[in-house]
């Protein structure tokens, strides 16, 4: 770069007042040459992201040089307010908890009572200060909401409420220290935007706000575009405009040349993921969209299946009639009677045997009526369209139990062999069981609770963990339960290290806060209560993913967030073949008659169990009334 052809100037108070945007306060030339980059408002020149970057989770799970928390980024439609994310001000005793970083032997409480020993939750109060600043930007926004500010807008709400989420997860959700600190992390940045929104569109991009003063704690933008340059100088963010034609330098005041800064205070050291590049490409908006949302799933639960039919090759492909009739036929002529055989699988041992399946297994002929030989252990009923009858089971949601009994098993939609595995454990084992063994069956559900929850689902591991060895004194390495407990160790070891595994606890399990070294009898039916809730929400989710896919460009991450937004409304009304009466119709008011909403949800209710049944092979796990005993919660 040729300064000799520059108008300098020393650097005074008088002459930075008689720059304009397009002069240079400080001039600095790019490693490669190409490029020299001046500023109109700033007395350095940091080094700009520019090129072909790599987006990789650092060790402090922050992402570098390329995170627009950490840099300047180059300022890009869609994401304007970025350039006024503020500085760190690690030590600032009002804001110092958007910078914290916690540690494990410090701030990270292990959960007691669980199978998971790795399992817990940031102590609170180590998170309490920037939990106190998510919920005063929470109500700032919703005040803003509340008054109509034009600064309110969509993408701002989606901010807020993202930030909650991430502030809903550190309260309650037990995870490994590795992912809280992730959801600190994710926490942190989306407060960081909320206020970056609220100022950029706020205060400093105002009708009529011109020449206002420098605020040199924002992080500020590189722009090739002068008309952002001017915009930005006249705001009082600082800017930095790239230009490659050097001999405008000629043509414009230049106070000092000077060398690019360089990030020293950043991490770059590989982060958990061992430096897996989650993106590589230009600068640009898809680099914001992946740091944005890198953070929203969790590091250790992201390497199970989550919310897939199979843990290897997604759903099964549909199968023709030919081919159904072929695969169910000898369970239709081996098994009698009037009723349809259940793709669910007809029999199921008591004493925690071998389950029928369709296509699979030893499939008995008989009857399902028709009495046991004597000498043999009793079978029960194991068609899962039927209500049981327990005393811990919830009482039933009358749209939901009528639509549960008028399914037509009869007809092929799109059958499947195998039938789809459960996202938890089905709710039938608890209460199918004799009391000794459901007994078992709960007591080891609640010391997995926490980490089934974490992995979402485990594929056909639900059945041999719940019998588990609560209560079991034999600990033969020899032996056949010996064996099955090595071998949950090794379905745990996709999210998890064998010594993680505690199959014993020596501390009773916690349920909602309550430690339970035995379950009273009125626990019960709120604990089958939450499994019905879990297994219907997993399996909605799955079945509106199957349906409607997605396939449009964008994020998975924007998808997903899209597909919630459609579920929450009446789920079945984007389903093929959902019925006119339910897309057609408005949405369910408080001044419809009870009859009328009843009527609705059962309509609602009946086409979401027959699509799931025609789907899947199976029966759905339906919600259930919560069942308040005379105290309220027990």
């Amino acid at each position: 770069m040729d300064s000799s052809r520059c108008k300098a100037m020393p650097p005074s108070g008088a002459s930075r007042e008689r720059l304009g945007w397009q002069d240079a306060l400080a001039a600095a030339e790019t490693n490669d040459r190409l490029w020299f980059v001046i500023t109109p408002n700033m007395d350095y020149v940091p080094a700009p992201p520019a090129g072909v970057l790599e987006v990789v989770m650092r060790e402090d799970f922050r992402y570098g040089i390329v995170d627009p928390i950490q840099w300047p980024q180059v300022y890009m439609p869609g994401h304007e307010y970025l350039c006024a994310i503020m500085r760190p001000k690690p030590n600032s005793a009002e804001l110092g908890a958007l910078w914290w970083t916690p540690r494990e032997e410090k701030h990270f409480e292990k959960l007691e009572g669980t199978t998971i020993k790795t399992l817990g939750l940031l102590k609170p109060f180590s998170i309490s200060p920037l939990l106190d600043l998510l919920d005063r930007m929470s109500a700032l926004t919703h005040d803003l909401e509340r008054d109509q500010r034009n600064v309110v807008s969509s993408k701002l709400l989606d901010l807020e409420c993202k930030m909650c989420h991430a502030g809903d997860r550190l309260r309650s959700f037990p995870c490994t220290f590795r992912d809280a600190a992730m959801q600190v992390r994710l926490a942190q940045r989306y407060w960081l935007m909320c206020r970056a929104y609220l100022d950029f569109y706020g205060t400093y991009m105002c009708t009529g706000s011109r020449n206002n003063p420098l605020n040199i704690g924002l992080m500020g933008a590189f722009t090739t575009d002068p008309g952002v340059v001017q915009t930005l100088f006249e705001a009082g963010i600082p800017v930095w405009w790239l230009r490659q034609d050097p001999a405008t330098l000629g043509r414009i005041l230049v106070v000092r040349f000077t060398k690019l800064q360089h990030p020293v205070n950043i991490c770059v050291a590989t982060g958990p993921d061992h430096g897996h590049v989650l993106h590589r490409g230009l600068i640009g908006p898809k680099h914001f969209d992946i740091i944005a949302h890198a953070g929203h799933t969790y590091h250790d639960v992201s390497r199970a299946p989550l919310l897939v039919v199979e843990s290897r090759g997604g759903y099964p492909p549909a199968l023709s009639q030919q081919q159904y009739k072929q695969a169910v036929g000898p369970m239709c002529s081996e098994g009698g009677g009037d009723e349809p055989a259940s793709r669910d699988g007809d029999t199921e041992r008591v004493d925690g045997g071998h389950t029928s399946r369709a296509g699979h297994g030893n499939i008995r002929g008989g009857s399902r009526g028709r009495p046991q030989a004597r000498g043999r252990k009793p079978y029960w009923s194991t068609n899962k369209f039927l209500e049981i009858e327990h005393e811990w089971m919830p009482p039933a949601i009358t749209p939901w139990r009528r639509a549960m009994d008028a399914v037509d098993r009869a007809r092929v939609g799109r059958p499947t062999v195998p039938p789809w595995s459960y996202w938890v454990p089905d709710p039938g084992l608890f209460l199918r069981a004799h009391k000794e063994r459901a007994e078992h069956y709960v007591m080891t559900w609640l010391c997995l609770r926490s980490g089934w929850m974490y992995m979402l689902r485990l594929k056909d591991a639900e059945r041999d963990f719940l019998y588990g060895d609560t209560g079991r004194q034999d600990r033969d390495e020899t032996t056949r339960n010996a064996q099955r407990a090595r071998q949950i160790m090794h379905v745990f070891r996709r999210a998890f290290e064998v010594e993680d595994v505690d199959m014993d606890p020596s501390v009773p399990p916690v349920w909602f806060s309550r430690q339970y070294p035995t379950i009273p009898a009125s626990v019960c039916p709120q604990i089958i209560w939450e499994i019905h809730e879990l297994g219907f929400r997993q399996e909605l989710s799955a079945l509106h993913r199957l349906l409607v896919p997605m396939r449009d460009q964008g994020q998975l991450e924007d998808k997903e967030e899209r597909r919630e937004d459609l579920s929450e409304r009446v789920f079945p009304d984007r389903w093929p073949k959902c019925p006119q009466s339910i897309y057609k119709s408005g949405a369910i008011a408080t001044n419809m008659s009870a009859e009328e909403i009843v009527g609705r949800e059962e309509e609602l209710a009946r086409t979401y169990i027959q699509t799931f049944y025609d789907e899947s092979g199976r029966a759905p796990i339906i919600p259930r009334a919560f069942p308040w005993t005379a105290e309220g919660l027990a």
